[in-house]
């Protein structure tokens, strides 16, 4: 068929329905762009090149995690009992009809509007039981708490004897069942992608498997929950989707935690649930300049702050730029090589040991001297004709500095028996800083000589 100038021609085509996760080929869209859904996308629709940020972590592979009480909070009642073992954190209600176990992370995740959050872990449940729960995922119900009784998130489990997806909302749980699920039936059939080996299986949670919760906040972001099929390939078997749907944001607040625990409400059996390990994070690696440093986010990404960590307290400070453009920081006492600041205060000169000096400056009262001279109230020594000892030995000494001042007659500094020819030369209008322990000795060549001095300890 052939067309004119000015001949126009409308070409429709129906985009084949493909089974989940089959191959599809690359598309051309009417602007000429090359279209085709990645698993890389985000439930935003834009692709996500970056590596996944996680900010919360809790690893039972490793020994001692369960013990450790910078990860886990652990909380148990009636009989129930937490355990680690086979590379998993165990929860069990042990037979008490109101037994409970409970672990939260101690870290929560800090959520950047325009990015994803996750939260991706592994579990075997115990297949459900009448009369109790069996919950795990991304909530922020304090620990103690029976989870999903406050606070916000979601999270995948038992509730009885039906497997669940589940929001909180503000301490309000909207649970849906896995029958009733919007993305892959999980059941075995044609229709699902849940393979092994190329052959649809049915989803069992009594077996260990990988789960993925994610999407964004907006208030209203859709958020998916996804499994890790045999064949490695991620299947979205429900999704929430909130745009357009409601005027009330789906979590009232989005700093979730690593949360996991089992409960019976009447029941008399054991249920127990394990997990090796679990994570949330965000696809993003920067954070406001304002929010608070932890060990996590210091060690995970590069802040244009300057900041340390104070032992003492086991808190971050930061150093900021006073109105003279000098580093400052708001540290009440740094320890050492070099200077020891014990308290905010003034910097004393020449200070003999219980009395008191002059100020000088703004720095602190931790500088400290040990005179053996005549020390007058302007921390000057006398330094005389004959070989005298002028400061005293000091183990715990870092420095020592010494100023000849203008106008008088050079000192000669050094060790015991110094004289003029074996001594350094501090000429009038000198200042030397020396890194002795020792006593310090001085002569001069005729009339005394007035020196300043400051020791640092």
């Amino acid at each position: 068929m052939a067309y004119g100038i000015g001949s126009t021609a409308t070409v429709s085509a129906t985009a084949p329905v493909l089974p989940q996760n089959s191959a599809a080929p690359l598309s051309i869209d009417c602007s000429g762009n090359q279209r085709v859904r990645l698993r890389s996308e985000s439930v935003l629709g834009d692709v996500v090149a970056n590596p996944r940020l996680n900010q919360v972590e809790v690893n039972f592979g490793v020994a001692g995690t369960l013990a450790n009480p910078a990860i886990v909070t652990q909380f148990t009642s009636n009989g129930g009992s937490l355990t680690q073992a086979t590379g998993m954190g165990i929860m069990s209600t042990g037979t008490n009809a109101a037994g409970t176990a409970q672990l939260v992370s101690v870290q929560s995740n800090v959520y950047r509007p325009g990015h994803e959050w996750y939260v991706y872990f592994s579990a075997v449940f115990t297949l459900g039981v009448a009369n109790s729960f069996q919950r795990i995922g991304a909530v922020n119900t304090p620990s103690g708490s029976v989870i999903g009784s406050s606070g916000d998130g979601f999270y995948v489990g038992y509730e009885g004897t039906v497997f669940n997806f589940t929001q909180v909302q503000n301490g309000v749980n909207t649970h849906v069942p896995q029958s009733s699920w919007n993305g892959d039936p999980l059941n075995g059939t044609s229709a699902s992608a849940f393979t092994a080996n190329g052959v649809p299986v049915v989803f069992n949670p009594t077996l260990g498997n990988v789960y993925r919760i994610h999407g964004a906040w907006f208030g209203f972001g859709p958020i998916a929950l996804e499994l890790f099929s045999p064949d490695g390939v991620w299947i979205i078997a429900h999704t929430f989707t909130f745009p357009n749907l409601s005027a009330i944001p789906y979590a009232y607040t989005n700093n979730f935690q690593g949360e996991m625990g089992v409960g019976n409400t009447g029941n008399t059996s054991n249920v127990v649930l394990s997990n090796p390990c679990i994570c949330i994070g965000t696809t993003d690696y920067t954070l406001a300049l304002n929010n608070p440093v932890v060990d996590q986010t210091d060690a995970q990404i590069t802040r244009a702050v300057l900041t340390g960590k104070f032992a003492t307290a086991s808190t971050y400070l930061n150093v900021g730029v006073d109105s003279a453009g000098d580093l400052n920081t708001s540290i009440a006492s740094i320890a050492g090589n070099g200077i020891a600041i014990a308290r905010p205060g003034v910097l004393l000169v020449g200070i003999a040991d219980g009395t008191a000096g002059t100020a000088v400056g703004s720095i602190n009262a931790a500088l400290k001297v040990t005179e053996a001279g005549a020390l007058n109230s302007f921390g000057q020594v006398s330094v005389t004709s004959a070989a005298t000892s002028i400061i005293a030995a000091n183990a715990s000494r870092k420095s020592l500095t010494l100023s000849n001042p203008t106008g008088g007659v050079t000192a000669f500094i050094g060790s015991a028996a110094v004289t003029a020819a074996t001594g350094f030369a501090l000429n009038p209008g000198q200042t030397i800083t020396i890194n002795v322990v020792s006593a310090v000795f001085g002569i001069t060549a005729s009339t005394s000589q007035t020196v300043s001095f400051i020791e640092v300890q």
